[in-house]
């Protein structure tokens, strides 16, 4: 967008000034647009930079203009978090127990906190998508079997998340330290290993899974039966397989810490964390598959 003023919204400056206040609201709005257009949430630096500069200047004299960058910061700052985690677990043949627990929290908003500050806040559903809980044998004893039904609860999920674009704006090439400053000027990349970093702090909730069960010997005989309600499986998995990262974050949740250093300016999915691995649990192998993703939904 490109605005011009007229000599009234200019204040009644000079030319000279009233040139450099509309390069300054064209660079504000450009920034916006290149956001927007290009799907950089870096650009909000340069909405902010050139706001600030704008009313040292002066040229913000009512703050309207004040209201307008914040809502062009929160407009450019908009994100969606995913959520969605796997478990399976299948334990030794003599006593074949499996679990399969899969849970998903989809295109949450992370949204600014008050005042358009950090951190980010997001709260929304998180969902069973699959489970199931078996076991063979659960009389160790041939042909006896099991029969299992289970009650599913969802949970709510909640994040907090800081951006951590350390970014500063370079100076004019030193080739040309004199060149005129201007506020139009494409701003050179920072160095992206050192300027983008994200820290997602993770309450996931609590899916909760009740598991009522029935085990018959080989002839069709009840032997005994129960109701497995003291643990959440997918919760209980989940701990154990981060429990580095759990702890209690500066906002006095406990919860997970999660850094998240794979970001990808220019796409929709501005960020992702993945876990595709197999340890040992329990004395059992677990197969774990998280995927978190950050998608970057700017507003015009």
């Amino acid at each position: 967008m490109q605005l011009a003023l007229d000599d009234e919204e200019a204040g009644g400056g000079s030319g000279a000034e009233q040139f450099l206040e509309e390069g300054y609201i064209n660079a504000i709005y450009s920034s916006h647009d290149r956001c927007v257009g290009d799907l950089d949430p870096i650009e909000a630096y340069n909405i902010l930079g050139y706001g600030a500069e704008y009313q040292l200047l002066g040229f913000d004299g009512d703050g309207t203009m004040s209201d307008e960058i914040m809502e062009l910061m929160e407009r450019c700052l908009r994100f969606e978090l995913t959520f969605e985690s796997e478990y399976v677990q299948q334990y030794s043949s003599e006593n074949d127990v499996t679990n399969e627990a899969t849970v998903r929290a989809e295109n949450i908003p992370l949204i600014l906190g008050e005042d358009g500050l950090q951190p980010f806040e997001a709260d929304g559903p998180i969902r069973w998508m699959h489970f199931y809980h078996h076991e063979r044998d659960c009389y160790h004893r041939h042909g006896s079997y099991y029969v299992a039904d289970w009650t599913l609860t969802d949970s709510t999920l909640r994040a907090w998340a800081q951006l951590g674009l350390n970014y500063t704006p370079a100076p004019p090439p030193e080739t040309d330290p004199d060149a005129p400053f201007d506020p139009c000027a494409p701003v050179p990349d920072p160095e992206l290993p050192e300027a983008l970093r994200i820290d997602l702090y993770l309450d996931p909730g609590d899916p909760k899974d009740v598991v009522s069960w029935e085990c018959y010997d080989d002839e069709d005989y009840l032997v005994r039966s129960g109701v497995n309600d003291f643990i959440s499986t997918w919760t209980t998995l989940f701990f154990l397989t981060h429990f580095d990262e759990h702890f209690v974050n500066p906002f006095g949740e406990d919860n997970y810490h999660i850094e998240i250093t794979d970001i990808r300016r220019g796409e929709e999915i501005f960020a992702r964390k993945v876990y595709d691995r197999e340890m040992e649990v329990f004395f059992a192998p677990l197969i774990e598959g998280t995927r978190i993703e950050i998608r970057h939904t700017p507003a015009n």
